[in-house]
């Protein structure tokens, strides 16, 4: 499916390999968004007419990636070492990044630092991650790498927010 960019300034998330429906609490109440707004400038823009940018749009911009290797780029960024040298083989099971791709996805929709823990917690709840593989040996994405990714990408002046964050690296 093919997501169309709101804002052709800002590069937008291009191809997504199902449909994601997600439900958002924390700011939106239980809205369900829509695959266009999944790498649009967000829902925010249109309530309040402030731009906001998503990480995936700074990442992109920052690091020079088109939108449709977004998810791809991230991937390769924050996976642990071991992870990253096996991923060609791991990748011969489609589905074994599928909880890394939605939790890439998921923080490539967050406009700040601080909503960077909620995705993370969801992240290390998701049931493929209680497996060996990924678990004991570390075959998935690193929530601290990514973090740090995040922090860099939006910058210090966001890092302090970071410090009310749950810790969730220490498991």
């Amino acid at each position: 499916m093919t997501i169309e960019c709101h804002r052709p300034e800002l590069p937008c998330l291009g191809e997504t390999r199902e449909y994601i429906g997600l439900l958002v609490y924390a700011h939106y109440g239980a809205s369900v968004l829509e695959p266009r707004d999944l790498c649009s400038p967000s829902v925010s823009h249109r309530r309040t007419g402030f731009a906001v940018t998503t990480f995936c749009e700074r990442f992109c911009v920052r690091f020079g990636v088109q939108s449709e290797r977004y998810e791809r780029a991230v991937l390769k960024r924050s996976l642990y070492p071991l992870a990253r040298v096996l991923r060609p083989l791991l990748a011969l099971n489609r589905r074994y990044f599928d909880a890394d791709r939605s939790f890439i996805l998921g923080v490539g929709r967050i406009t700040r630092l601080g909503q960077f823990g909620y995705e993370a917690t969801d992240y290390m709840l998701n049931p493929a991650n209680h497996a060996f593989f990924r678990r004991r040996l570390k075959l998935r994405t690193s929530v601290g790498r990514l973090r740090q990714l995040v922090q860099s990408t939006f910058g210090e002046s966001e890092a302090g927010a970071a410090e009310n964050e749950p810790n969730l690296t220490s498991r």
